[in-house]
């Protein structure tokens, strides 16, 4: 039987004019959970959301058991499951015949929902998780017309007996009867691609990446082509940087960027969408969550070590985050990750990613809103002349009034600081903040020095101790002090994300997923990092799968680009380098779900690179150093 009516089959389509349209009362849907498989369940919610998605029916496992039944293969599938004669199983179901009835039934829904050509692909019950996409393990089928729409249904309920999906998947987790598969109206776009509603490297607050090429998005995703890649401003939709040959207007990547946001809204957490560009319009194909996101550790190094109190540190931190976000339209830098060891040492850490990301970001914006900019100088510059006036004696502010002008002025510090560091950036804008830096830079430590001081005098003689430990809130208001807590961050705390926490930094970083940054080596080859880490290995170059054999536990995998065929030396690679791809890629992809450092991109890595070289692979900094 066919999975019809209220339970037995989901289809809808998708009417450029009047929104959406069900086929059946779209009542019986709300607040159901349908057991269809990761795709087609994500394709149901993303229909009920008003998302483009191409008209689509679900062959449900049930209709696979009818099948087996059918064919008088339901009661031995199992046995042969257990024998291991998967080759024995899908020759079987190559040979089975479909009901009639069956087949009437799909080819006039088919034609109903016009659905001249299709695309075929699985639904398996433990696809497209957030620990598990199964990328490229289940066979998908493209441009099928509707006469040979059957066999393709039989080949992708065969495909869940591969071995690489076995291996992938445990044979013990395997649910043998859990195959739906999707049968959906083929779109033949113009540009196609993936987009993660956040960087999944960086893991950036600011931006969605967008990665694209002409034609279907399949050779993307297989790492056949190098995509063009947009990184997109969260806050406005806008395009900040273009890597590749430019394929879509500004126009189209707002209205892309809204259909993004929406669908991480819509799932509460951050999404890798499929999407297809045809007719001015764009359909998306799949949504999943981001493979192992919450899992990938994130890098901090260690950029200053000073003698900073806690007064200082709050200022420090506005100016680094919210002062940015203020010049910026909504752009933050990054939250620096503060260790108070004791009064005398304070250690300031940054994410490695946001290093590399936002600097040259936020350096854009300040030249294309350049006006903008130079008024804000204008007034800080205003307020560092009442701040030295207040230094030589000759104007009196309050407390208040004296950090209140600190934190304005604090960015202004920050900006200088990075525009000293060799990043690419506009003359107007580097002759402002060079300007800044000469005249005005002291400002901050001559100023926040003398306020120490005045602190001091107004403060009870049994507090004074601890005006290291002091908040800004705090010293504004002295009734809030506690003196145990004082005592408690004098032995040192974490400071982050506007809190203070009173635990070790080991025990921070762990709480929260973080790691410090290992040393940098050599720097023989570059790529892009998809999953961070370091390790150590023998390299073994396999270009196909006759160097299958060489491979053992623990090499090093150097290859052009894998495919789902690699799954069985990927699962035994200590660290994989591949020439070709970017971070959605099947390497990238698989990496970050068996979490194995990988670095994608390389171009030259097995030119470069011989069998049984020893080296270090080190993605969280992008290098690989050979060691003997």
């Amino acid at each position: 039987m066919l999975f019809i009516d209220f339970l037995k089959i989901i289809y809808y389509t998708f009417f450029s004019i009047g929104g959406l349209n069900f086929m059946i009362d779209s009542k019986h849907l709300e607040n159901k959970k349908y057991n269809l498989g990761g795709k087609a369940n994500s394709l149901i919610i993303l229909t009920q959301h008003k998302i483009p998605v191409p008209s689509f029916i679900v062959i449900s496992k049930e209709d696979f058991e009818m099948f087996l039944k059918e064919n008088k293969l339901f009661s031995k599938l199992k046995k042969w499951f257990e024998d291991e004669q998967y080759d024995l199983i899908k020759q079987s179901i190559l040979n089975g015949i479909f009901t009639k009835d069956f087949e009437n039934k799909l080819l006039v829904l088919m034609s109903n929902l016009g659905i001249n050509e299709c695309s075929v692909r699985s639904s398996a019950s433990n696809e497209d998780g957030a620990k598990q996409s199964f990328a490229g393990q289940y066979e998908t089928f493209l441009k099928v017309k509707p006469k040979d729409v059957f066999e393709a249904i039989k080949k992708c309920w065969c495909s869940l007996f591969d071995r690489n999906v076995i291996a992938y998947t445990g044979k013990d987790k395997l649910d043998v009867f859990g195959m739906n598969v999707v049968v959906q109206k083929m779109i033949n776009p113009q540009f196609a691609g993936v987009a993660f509603s956040r960087d999944p490297i960086s893991r950036s607050l600011n931006y969605s990446v967008v990665e694209s090429c002409v034609g279907n998005g399949e050779k993307l995703v297989s790492g056949q082509t190098t995509p063009t890649k947009y990184q997109i401003r969260r806050q406005n939709g806008e395009v900040d940087l273009i890597i590749g040959k430019k394929m879509l207007n500004e126009d189209d990547i707002k209205k892309l960027e809204k259909y993004i946001l929406k669908i991480e809204k819509i799932y509460e957490t951050p999404m890798d969408i499929e999407w297809c560009f045809q007719d001015k319009k764009f359909f998306i194909v799949q949504a999943r969550p981001i493979t192992a996101f919450s899992e990938t550790c994130e890098p901090f190094i260690k950029l200053i070590s000073r003698e900073k109190k806690l007064f200082e540190l709050e200022i420090y931190y506005y100016g680094e985050y919210y002062g940015i976000k203020k010049l910026t339209k909504n752009l933050y830098y990054q939250k620096p990750l503060i260790e108070f060891c004791s009064p005398e040492i304070t250690n300031i850490y940054y994410n490695t990613f946001s290093l590399e990301e936002l600097p040259q970001s936020i350096f854009r914006e300040l030249d294309k809103n350049f006006a903008k900019f130079k008024a804000s100088y204008q007034k800080i510059e205003k307020y560092c002349n009442e701040l030295k006036e207040f230094l030589e004696g000759k104007t009196l502010f309050s407390i208040k009034k004296v950090f209140q002008k600190l934190l304005e002025i604090q960015p202004f510090s920050t900006l200088g600081n990075l525009a000293g560091q060799g990043w690419k950036i506009s003359k107007r804008v580097q002759k402002l903040l060079f300007f800044y830096r000469e005249k005005y830079d002291y400002i901050i430590y001559k100023t926040t020095t003398a306020l120490e001081k005045i602190i001091l005098s107004q403060l009870d003689k049994e507090i004074q101790p601890y005006i290291s430990v002091l908040t800004i809130d705090e010293i504004l208001a002295p009734n809030l002090i506690n003196k145990k807590e004082l005592q408690k961050r004098e032995k040192g705390f974490v400071y982050f994300d506007d809190k203070i926490n009173l635990c070790s930094f080991d025990k921070f970083l762990k709480i929260n997923n973080f790691c410090k940054k290992e040393e940098k080596g050599s720097n023989n080859i570059t790529g892009t990092s998809a999953f961070s880490g370091i390790a150590k290995g023998t390299v073994k170059i396999v270009l196909n799968t006759k160097d299958f054999n060489k491979f053992k536990e623990g090499d090093i995998l150097v290859t052009s680009m894998t495919t789902p065929k690699f799954t069985e030396i990927m699962q035994k690679a200590g660290g994989i380098i591949t020439d070709e791809g970017g971070f959605t890629c099947h390497a990238s992809i698989v990496a970050r779900e068996l979490k194995v450092p990988c670095l994608v991109g390389c171009k030259n890595a097995t030119q470069i690179l011989k069998d049984n070289m020893e080296i270090e692979l080190n993605t969280t900094e992008g290098y690989v150093k050979v060691l003997k």
